[in-house]
């Protein structure tokens, strides 16, 4: 017994010692292996970068995604990593600008050629950079820093939603190249943010217009193009000088979702305060740089006077869907203004109008007497409402249900994009500016799909005017310090511009005058225009239903046409051409009134060897088409003849023609 427990004691103590010894080997070896993981990490994690560029040749119509793209704090530029591994795809051609932005005018600095080379390389894309003295420019991101040189070429991409050239490169993307070797050797320190990042400059962030139209709505579009593709939950950094302002609420709603918590996105001070303070360099993993530039619906006129975008496909539809989000993301509940399901958070349970008001300048003089003409003339309450004095959230949530917003030409009147379906939008011009020549609202409601009532009003009366001499030079007035105005003589010229005449962007003396007078708004004239625009809107909620139905169908295309098939009837000396109506068919007449349509088809006849066809139209799924005769008239068809054949839907839309011809002989 004795022995079997000394045996037992001995296996204890053994198998103790050899724990003891297996979890020291185990220390030892975890503690060798971070002390060379850690020598390992300091030579080889560097964050050499990658970038690969798609899109059009021009900037606003490239997109370019980076591996490892970083931002240098003191230096206040982006910084391209040259390493052994880098590649380089798809980056514009250097030396010579496109045709249509001469550098006179866009000033494009292209990528910096790497330190130390003669500025020739060539990575998977055959990438040249050259090198030349010039004129001072700014950096990247417009800080206001200076070169002493500039870099011929064209940049890498737009960091704008399009906004048109301004003269300089203040929204234009560059980077400046370092070597690897310069992070290995330790001349710089870097900090890696894993998070996907959207790189992106704000126009004008104290404009609630610039903010929704320039800022918000090309990147709510961008974040939707890249999660349609399988990218999701980007953060964006706002790579400009602001801070984040007074409608940073918008912004915020920009926020990506990752391991449950919400990022938001990022300004460059808030950026520092993420990442080492050290560090000299901040590494994206990943980013992309280059949002889309189709959601503008106007230029603002900095090479021509203002107006509507060129070639804008930008719809209603759109603008709603952008509307939905912003909702959405601020947790403002949707209410129809027909059918209201009233909350409390809602102030008004009758109809009511929405007036902006001002505290400050463009001012609405009588602005009482105005509230209360609406309500009797409309049997409309009144809400009146200001950016000085409301949450931007309180007043989205009173205009989803408005029946009508009243407001001075300003950016406030953006806001009109989350009125509800054939609202009205009355936008008051003060005396001199004439409505016609300044019309983002105007456009913006005319949108496809938005379905708005505008309406402008434009004060005719000079003795109901109230300009301010006394204001500074930049607020519409003649003073330009403490101790000067400007001439007597180019007063007398502003105050005689009447009405403004045409001019560019933004500094227009006279126009800065007639902006920011107070205007005592005439009753009469007002509520003749308002009651033009209330009997159209009356108009249009009683034809709605059918506006609606001829809507929807319009939205429908149908299929391409099956079993085309062509004879030649010597009898009649016809052609006859019959085929099979789309297949969608039943569904497009269900999207109508009871399928009260009819089907129609286009069809295009070619004689074989000719350069021009013949369009016929048919109500039925077959045609003759005649054949000429010797001597006669007809379709020539020496040689045969071949057949198109297209569907055309109820709102005129047109399906794809047949994807090969039929062909005939005699």
């Amino acid at each position: 017994m004795t022995d079997n427990k000394e045996y037992s004691y001995t296996m204890l103590a053994k198998l103790l010692i050899v724990f003891l010894i297996v979890h020291l080997l185990a220390v030892i070896t975890l503690i060798l292996c971070f002390s060379s993981d850690h020598e390992v990490a300091s030579a080889i994690v560097v964050p050499v970068s990658s970038v690969w560029c798609v899109g059009g040749p021009r900037l606003e119509q490239r997109r370019c995604y980076f591996r490892n793209l970083c931002y240098s704090f003191p230096h206040d530029e982006f910084v391209f990593v040259r390493g052994a591994d880098s590649l380089v795809q798809g980056l514009p051609p250097t030396g010579g600008l496109p045709q249509e932005a001469p550098t006179t005018e866009r000033g494009v600095s292209p990528p910096a050629p790497p330190p130390g080379g003669n500025g020739d390389f060539s990575v998977s894309g055959g990438v040249k950079s050259d090198l030349r003295g010039g004129a001072s420019v700014k950096s990247a991101l417009g800080g206001g820093a200076k070169r002493s040189l500039r870099y011929r070429g064209e940049a890498v991409a737009d960091l704008s939603g399009g906004v048109e050239a301004h003269g300089n490169t203040d929204f234009h993307f560059s980077y400046v190249e370092i070597p690897e070797a310069a992070i290995r050797g330790k001349n710089f320190t870097s900090s890696i943010l894993p998070e996907k990042m959207l790189v992106f400059r704000r126009f004008k962030p104290d404009n609630l217009m610039h903010v929704l139209h320039d800022d918000l709505l090309p990147l709510w579009a961008t974040l939707a193009e890249l999660e349609y593709a399988g990218a999701r939950d980007y953060r964006v950094f706002f790579a400009d000088d602001h801070d984040e302002g007074d409608y940073w609420e918008l912004y915020r709603v920009f926020r990506s979702r990752t391991h449950l918590n919400s990022h938001h996105p990022l300004v460059k001070r808030s950026l520092r305060a993420e990442v080492d303070k050290d560090a000299d360099l901040v590494c994206f993993a990943t980013a992309t740089v280059g949002v889309v530039a189709h959601t503008k619906w106007y230029q603002y006129g900095y090479d021509r006077f203002q107006g509507p975008a060129a070639d804008a496909t930008i719809t209603g539809s759109k603008i709603r869907a952008f509307a939905h989000f912003i909702r959405k993301g601020l947790e403002i509940p949707k209410y129809d203004i027909d059918m209201p399901r009233y909350g409390s958070r809602v102030r008004q349970k009758q109809p009511y109008a929405v007036l902006f008001n001002r505290r400050s300048d463009r001012l609405i003089l009588n602005e009482v007497e105005l509230s209360f003409a609406i309500s009797r003339e409309f049997n409309l309450s009144t809400v009146t409402v200001s950016l000085e004095t409301h949450s931007l959230s309180g007043i989205i949530h009173l205009l989803e249900n408005a029946t009508m917003l009243i407001g001075m030409h300003g950016a406030q009147l953006a806001l009109s994009m989350f009125l509800p379906r054939h609202s009205i939008l009355l936008e008051l011009f003060p005396y001199g500016l004439p409505a016609a020549h300044y019309t983002p609202y105007r456009t913006l409601a005319h949108l496809e799909g938005l379905d708005l009532i505008y309406r402008a009003w434009e004060n005719p009366d000079p003795a109901k005017s109230h300009p301010h001499p006394e204001y500074p030079v930049h607020h519409g007035g003649f003073v330009l310090d403490a101790t000067r105005k400007i001439p007597e003589q180019q007063q007398a010229e502003i105050v005689s511009n009447v009405p403004v005449k045409p001019h560019r962007c933004c500094k227009d003396p006279a126009f800065l005058f007639r902006m920011y007078q107070d205007t005592v708004v005439d009753l009469p004239g007002f509520i003749r225009t308002a009651w033009e625009a209330f009997t159209q809107r009356q108009e249009r909620l009683k034809n709605r239903k059918t506006e609606s139905s001829n809507a929807t169908a319009a939205t429908f295309s149908p299929a391409e046409v099956k079993n085309l098939n062509c004879s030649y009837r010597p009898g009649k000396g016809v052609f006859h051409v019959d085929w099979e109506e789309p297949w969608n068919r039943a569904f497009l007449s269900g999207a109508t009134n009871g399928g009260e349509f009819r089907m129609r088809y286009l069809v295009r006849v070619q004689p074989a060897g000719a350069t021009e066809y013949t369009e016929f139209e048919s109500a039925e799924t077959h045609l003759d088409v005649p054949a000429a005769e010797d001597g006669g008239g007809g379709l020539a068809s020496g040689s045969g003849v071949h057949f198109w054949v297209a569907a055309v839907a109820a709102g005129d839309v047109v399906g794809p023609w047949t994807r090969r011809p039929v062909h005939c002989h005699r």
